[in-house]
């Protein structure tokens, strides 16, 4: 059955987009499709995707590696499908750093504590030190949305990223 049908958008550089619909519309499997994440019983049966001029629907799992987390970042509805675990927040933070930008592990580390202190982590060190099933809903939105920033991708999906925060945070992040 088709459960998206005649999406059609561009974004610019430095805009914004809200992708607006009832629950089960297809907001969050359009967002995955952007990210090659469509589940296997899942598929686009026509048009294109394209990011940056690149056809997106062609590419291969390397070009895939690539394109994610720096090209395009995504920010679940649930953070717990983000975050692993087995592994401290700190860790968690900074290897993406330290493997997609090839920063040292100082500043690896230094650039996570401002972003989580930007996201108003309270504390944003011992956060570090903790494991995400320590953290409320709320504190684990507000870490996963730092850990998608801190790569700064040209592109930024975020799935309902406001459902476990506060009002005053909310704001923030929108």
């Amino acid at each position: 059955r088709r459960v998206v049908d005649g999406v059609s958008f561009d974004l610019e550089a430095g805009h914004s987009l809200a992708v607006v619909g009832e629950s089960g519309s297809g907001k969050t499997l359009i967002g995955k499709t952007l990210l090659g994440l469509l589940p296997d019983a899942a598929r686009v049966m026509g048009g294109t995707v394209s990011f940056g001029g690149a056809p997106l629907l062609s590419h291969s799992a390397a070009q895939w590696r690539e394109t994610r987390g720096v090209g395009i970042g995504m920010v679940f509805q649930e953070p717990m499908v983000s975050l692993n675990p087995a592994f401290r927040i700190g860790v968690q933070l900074t290897e993406a750093l330290r493997r997609r930008r090839g920063l040292s592990h100082e500043e690896a580390e230094r650039r996570a504590l401002a972003m989580l202190e930007r996201v108003r982590v309270r504390n944003p060190r011992d956060c570090m030190r903790r494991y995400p099933h320590e953290f409320s809903g709320g504190m684990r939105q507000r870490i996963v949305l730092a850990s998608a920033m801190l790569l700064k991708p040209r592109l930024l999906i975020a799935d309902e990223p406001t459902t476990a925060l506060d009002c005053v945070v909310q704001k923030d992040v929108l």
